[in-house]
C-alpha cells in the first residue's frame, strides 16, 4: 500500500480481512441519469448471480432426476406383486 502512494492513516480502510469482494462507487452527481446507471448496475449484477445459481443448480436437478429414474427402476418389480 506504501509503495502505490496510499497515506499511512488510510491504509486500514483500503483492506479487508478475507476474500470479500467489495467494490467502490463515485458518482460526479446525484442526478437521475448517474442513478440510473447504478441502478442498471445493480440490475445486471443480480441478473448474473441468479444466471449463476441456475447454472451451479443445474447438475442437482439433472443428478435428482438419474436417481428418481433408478429408483422407478428398482421399485417397479415390487409394485407388480
Amino acid at each position: 500500500m506504501a509503495s502505490a502512494g496510499v497515506a499511512p492513516a488510510l491504509q486500514p480502510h483500503q483492506v479487508f480481512e478475507g476474500n470479500r469482494p467489495s467494490m467502490s462507487l463515485l458518482l460526479p452527481s446525484h442526478d437521475p441519469f448517474h442513478l440510473g446507471q447504478l441502478l442498471a448496475l445493480y440490475e445486471h449484477r443480480v441478473a448474473v448471480q441468479v444466471c449463476q445459481r441456475k447454472s451451479l443448480s443445474q447438475s442437482h436437478v439433472n443428478s435428482q432426476a438419474s436417481n428418481a429414474a433408478d429408483e422407478r427402476a428398482y421399485l417397479a418389480p415390487l409394485a407388480k406383486r
